[in-house]
């Protein structure tokens, strides 16, 4: 009796200790806090506030504060138009969330990155986010599209030749190896992960997450070599960066994790002396609020508490642990079945059995699922090895059939030489006649060739003199034409009538329809030398339709109107051709509609991208709608002509694998038709090198 109480009173003694020591790193942390809120309160520089508030995250790692700073953090860099920034707090926003385990906002904010194009500075807060997009789906047990994920971002990883973005991905495929239950590809996953973290020397803490990983995995084998010799190196790594256990360093939790397992070891190899010292050691750190790290610590007081027989507070501690994402684990009520049974509390002891064996149940019926997926692997194995044996039979029967056939051939070849050799003198002197002929026939033959090379470069001399030319004069012309625009406008401010602002504004206007036209020669003449060259891109045809539609001038008179449905419609083309596409089918409406309407809709259509711009303008004369489509071609004599807008688009949307046309069933006006097959990024560089387009390099 009196030794129970001595144990009582001890325990006590060590609970005090460990209250009074982890206040100190709190009073601390707050103290700090206060100062910065109050620096940040009287701060209007922006870029100052971003470091006030970014150490104020740092401080409340794993708490609501930390995800309220940073959220401003990111509506700060956002309005800035500063894209790394913007990036890192996205990135530390969705690791808030996946340790919350609110996977759903993981993915919200995840999406926010969608479709941009990603500078080479933002490559480690891009992979992290992708990282936690994988392990979002890893903890809600989606492993399929984890594991697709995970390989896409392992293939852009090594395309970007970003180091941060492989280890990443290796520690997501390790994570996803070890939720299915393949531990030595986990192990081979994480191993790579921490060489290469090695040899780039990348940040102590993604270091320490990895040591953390293989911890876990040599646990789970119950290795407790390799355990032992991980955790040796994790204190190394721990004591050459002289990390301050008070620190509110990301690295903290890891040691946090890093004591928990120390006392689970020690407690499994019954030295309970020295597994009271780490808990006094844990508990000077700050408690986490990551839930991982807070229930590995608990399992580790859980078996110090059993093993010293106080086994109220063991139970207390594996309480929390179920309650805390542990109820799926048929071991946690082994481990509380036991501590009942120690207390003597037979019947809840053999109901949390009976609920142990109802997930083990679960669990062999699972490993029988992998087990048949596996066996129908080798099977399917085994047939493709048939199949393989089966062809490489096939082709020793062709080779056989060749060799008769060849020695068959040789046969008759013999015996049609000893033939020919009756005719030889005749052969011989026809075969020299012949030869003669040949001569003359090969000497015409370069005489033409040598003819018509000249003749090729002549032309193509031509051609580029003309090229030249019209690319010189065309800029000649810009010039003067651009001060012209320019203070027409000046002249239109001043003017003081409104005859004199009239014609102004027709000196601007006719002066913007010349350059027009000149930059279209100058298109037409790239086009015709083939110096034309395309931009494969990302490319929304219906937020290209709105920038077509803000291009063209706006006349009080028409009604415009732009129609897209879906909302957004991407596809994988040259985004400034069918910007010009567009264009020209807009202008063309506004040209030849004085009053009433012009309409836009945009439309998917099975693989088909289709654009229709319809006007109430006098429409096209029957048998001339493909006429339109000719170089300056006039449908009346007092009308304008079509100028080479129209002529130009059916070039580009003919080389972009797509038509241009005129709907002769629309009766109201004229509508035309612009069809763009869809295309992601694979099929167009295929068509593009099928079709021989010259293609501008892609900035990243």
């Amino acid at each position: 009796m009196r030794s129970k109480k001595m144990n009582r009173r001890i325990l006590s003694i060590l609970l005090f200790i460990i209250v009074a020591m982890s206040i100190s790193p709190q009073i601390a942390a707050a103290t700090k806090r206060d100062s910065l809120i109050s620096i940040l309160n009287v701060e209007n520089n922006t870029k100052k506030r971003i470091i006030i508030m970014q150490q104020l995250s740092e401080l409340g790692f794993g708490t609501p504060d930390e995800y309220n700073y940073q959220y401003q953090i990111y509506d700060l860099y956002k309005s800035e138009g500063e894209t790394e920034g913007e990036f890192n707090a996205i990135a530390a926003i969705s690791r808030y969330y996946l340790n919350n385990g609110q996977t759903d906002k993981v993915m919200l904010w995840a999406s926010k990155i969608n479709g941009r194009k990603i500078p080479k500075s933002c490559f480690p807060a891009y992979f992290s986010i992708l990282s936690c997009r994988c392990t979002a789906l890893i903890s809600t047990h989606n492993i399929e599209f984890a594991l697709e994920a995970a390989l896409k971002m392992q293939d852009e990883a090594i395309r970007l030749r970003s180091v941060d973005g492989e280890i990443l991905c290796d520690e997501v495929l390790g994570q996803i190896n070890s939720e299915i239950g393949q531990t030595e590809k986990a192990i081979d996953a994480y191993k790579h992960a921490l060489d290469l973290q090695k040899k780039s020397g990348a940040k102590v803490g993604n270091t320490a997450q990895i040591l953390m990983s293989l911890i876990e995995v040599y646990f789970s084998l119950e290795d407790y070599d390799n355990v032992e010799h991980y955790l040796k190196e994790f204190k190394e790594l721990n004591d050459k960066e002289k990390i301050d256990n008070t620190s509110f360093y990301p690295l903290n939790f890891c040691v946090r994790i890093y004591y928990g397992y120390m006392i689970q070891m020690l407690c499994h190899q019954h030295n309970y002396t020295a597994a009271a010292n780490y808990i006094n050691m844990a508990s000077r750190l700050s408690q986490s609020s990551d839930r991982y790290a807070e229930v590995n610590m608990r399992l580790g007081l859980m078996l110090y508490f059993n093993g010293t027989n106080n086994f109220a507070e063991a139970l207390s501690q594996i309480n929390y642990i179920i309650d805390n994402g542990g109820s799926d684990v048929s071991d946690y009520f082994i481990d509380k079945a036991k501590i009942l049974a120690n207390m003597g509390d037979y019947d809840k002891a053999s109901q949390c059995m009976e609920k142990a064996y109802q997930l083990l149940s679960s669990t062999n019926k699972q490993n029988y699922i992998n087990e048949f997926h596996q066996f129908e692997s080798k099977c399917k194995a085994k047939s493709m090895e048939r199949d393989l044996q089966d062809h490489v039979l096939h082709i020793e029967r062709i080779k056989y059939y060749i060799f008769i056939g060849g020695l068959i051939l040789l046969v008759i070849a013999i015996i049609i030489i000893r033939y020919m050799s009756v005719y030889n003198k005749t052969i011989r002197g026809r075969l020299q006649t012949s030869l003669k002929e040949l001569e003359r026939e090969k000497t015409m033959l370069s005489t033409k060739q040598s003819e018509l090379a000249l003749a090729y470069r002549k032309a193509e001399d031509s051609g580029n003199l003309k090229s030249a030319f019209l690319s010189n004069m065309s800029h000649e012309i810009r010039t003067p034409l651009n001060s012209i625009l320019g203070f027409s406008e000046i002249i239109s401010d001043l003017a003081q009538t409104e005859d004199h602002k009239y014609y102004a504004h027709l000196i601007h206007e006719n002066s913007e329809m010349l350059l027009l036209l000149i930059n279209n020669i100058l298109d037409l003449g790239r086009l015709d030398s083939g110096r034309m060259k395309f931009l494969l891109e990302e490319c929304d045809v219906c937020e290209i339709a709105r920038e077509a539609s803000f291009r063209e001038g706006r006349n009080n008179d028409i009604i415009f109107t732009l129609e897209c449905e879906p909302k957004k419609i991407t596809t994988y083309s040259d985004h400034m051709k069918i910007l010009q596409i567009i264009y020209s089918m807009i202008n063309n409406a506004y040209k030849f509609t004085k009053k009433g309407y012009v309409r836009v809709c945009v439309n998917l259509a099975g693989d088909m991208i289709i654009t229709t711009v319809e006007d109430n303008g006098p429409g096209i004369p029957d048998g001339k709608e493909e006429l339109i489509f000719e170089r300056f071609e006039n449908l009346g004599s007092f009308e304008p002509g079509t100028g080479l807008g129209l002529s130009i688009a059916k070039e580009f949307a003919s080389r972009l694998d797509g038509r241009i046309y005129v709907d002769t069933s629309y009766i109201e006006g004229a509508r035309f038709v612009f069809e763009l097959k869809h295309k992601n990024e694979e099929q167009a560089l295929e068509y593009a090198n099928k079709n021989e387009l010259k293609l501008e390099k892609k900035m990243i």
